[in-house]
């Protein structure tokens, strides 16, 4: 796989499409807070019922073009030839494996991160979207807490998640243009 081209343009075009379904949850996330904090007499059942099938949409939506994005950004990183420790297969058997994904996810995200040129800043936003995005499910799963306090954790993860997809795409485009420049380079030779 080294030495196969590299499509920045798939990297791109999936990063766009992930971060376009994390708004629309955020969106989405919002619309069932304006419900939740509405006099009962005022509560509309269409916007409830709405923002939660807009919800359930972008959530799938969000889960495909995430993993997606993962497997594009983890395949070139193999196609750059710098082996990182987790393929791309990883991109989505890392969230399959029950208990292993509470953490292999994090791992590959962080190892995407750091193999694109990522320092501490970037493994450290890494951690903080995981820790707040476990915290989000746990508060969602396993607890009794109000909508009113999970649906912000849940937020705050797709705002974070928003910011991981970024700054790992923006490694890898300005990586991509750093090898083509020297390839431009080296063919004046």
């Amino acid at each position: 796989m080294p030495g196969s081209p590299v499509r920045v343009y798939e990297l791109r075009m999936t990063a766009r499409t992930a971060i376009a379904s994390l708004a629309v949850v955020i969106v989405s996330d919002v619309a069932r807070l304006v419900v939740l904090y509405l006099p009962v007499d005022r509560r509309y059942a269409w916007l409830d019922l709405g923002s939660r099938a807009v919800f359930g949409v972008a959530l799938l939506s969000t889960f495909i073009t995430f993993l997606w994005w993962l497997y594009v950004a983890l395949r070139n990183l193999h196609r750059w030839g710098l082996r990182p420790r987790w393929g791309p297969g990883w991109a989505v058997g890392s969230w399959l494996i029950p208990v292993a994904d509470l953490v292999l996810p994090l791992l590959v995200v962080r190892e995407a991160a750091r193999r694109s040129g990522s320092g501490r800043g970037g493994s450290a936003l890494v951690l903080v979207w995981w820790v707040v995005f476990l915290a989000g499910e746990g508060l969602g799963d396993f607890s009794t807490l109000a909508a009113a306090v999970t649906v912000p954790v849940f937020i705050a993860a797709a705002a974070l998640a928003i910011a991981v997809v970024a700054h790992i795409t923006g490694l890898q485009v300005r990586h991509h243009a750093a090898l083509g420049a020297t390839a431009r380079v080296l063919s004046r030779v």
